[in-house]
């Protein structure tokens, strides 16, 4: 794969676009099919500017834990999310 991405930059790029955007569009997915469900919009709505201020945080973090362990932290807390999700709709 090193020699792929090394070769081609359409490839490089197209990877890391791909890498890139696919948090973005999880979280995206994620807060609207929690706010289709809401009854109180501002209390989402509250909720997601918590996470982006979190998320930002966790941005400046990177400068001292490196990249590749904020990549790791952001998929446990997106996965620790839909859990969160999965086992509030199943307990409806």
């Amino acid at each position: 794969m090193k020699e792929l991405l090394e070769e081609s930059p359409l490839v490089r790029d197209l990877v890391t676009m791909i890498f890139t955007g696919l948090p973005i569009l999880f979280a995206a997915g994620l807060f609207a099919s929690c706010f289709q469900e809401e009854t109180e919009s501002a209390l989402a709505l509250g909720w997601n500017l918590l996470g982006a201020v979190v998320g930002g945080i966790l941005e400046y973090g990177s400068m001292f834990l490196g990249i590749k362990a904020l990549y790791l932290l952001a998929l446990c807390l997106y996965a620790a999310a839909g859990m969160g999700i999965v086992f509030q709709r199943g307990s409806r």
